[in-house]
């Protein structure tokens, strides 16, 4: 009797043995582990379907130029007439989040530019990037703030806590998310003339020999 409860035993502690590798490695018809257990899930990249650079992101104010009594290109930087901030928006995800920073550094990589979780800017100074007049010309400019928009998938790797060398992973779906570039502006030309023009009042207008408001 006792041999048989012996042999039981093993049988049983053989059991639980078998069912406790198949709860940590077992898989599912698809191949990957079912989710028992404790799982960490690391965000590890994100897939683009696209991404692009949206020039005319946000406004900030119009500017314009009279060169057309000059006889050279005229520099003009556009100063903000406002303060102001504007912050990126990644689709389900606060920034600062390691899911925003993959995010974000994919962006540049794709683009060539630098962004940010958020950008401020001051009234009254410089944006820092100037547009040329071609001689002769009189130009009315909106001045934006450009962001890059994309949409994609992040890549999840996803393991058992204790058991990192057993790793699978999931993707998510990112809908459409924006940054604002970290320092540029983009001038638009409105209106193109070879005369002066009728601006609205208090415009900022610069000429070769100074800057003045429209009245």
């Amino acid at each position: 009797m006792r041999k048989i409860k012996t042999i039981l035993g093993i049988v049983f502690s053989l059991a639980i043995v078998t069912t406790m590798n198949t709860t940590v490695f077992a898989a599912n018809d698809s191949g990957i582990p079912e989710r028992r257990g404790v799982y960490i899930r690391e965000c590890v990249g994100y897939e683009p379907n696209y991404t692009n650079i949206d020039y005319t992101h946000k406004l900030l104010g119009s500017v314009s130029g009279d060169n057309t009594q000059g006889s050279s290109p005229m520099q003009i930087t556009y100063q903000y007439e406002q303060s102001g901030t504007t912050t990126a928006s990644i689709a389900g995800y606060a920034n600062g989040t390691t899911e925003a920073n993959v995010v974000f550094a994919k962006m540049q990589a794709e683009v060539g530019v630098e962004v940010t979780g958020s950008r401020s800017w001051t009234k009254g100074t410089s944006a820092g990037v100037s547009y040329s007049i071609a001689p002769g010309k009189f130009e009315v400019l909106n001045v934006y703030i450009p962001a890059v928009r994309t949409a994609g998938r992040l890549k999840y790797k996803v393991y058992m806590d204790g058991y990192p060398e057993n790793v699978f992973y999931e993707y998510k779906t990112l809908t459409e998310s924006y940054a604002p570039q970290k320092n540029s502006v983009h001038y638009k030309v409105t209106t193109s003339s070879y005369s002066a023009i009728k601006v609205p009042k208090g415009m900022t207008v610069y000429t070769p020999t100074g800057v003045y408001k429209a009245q």
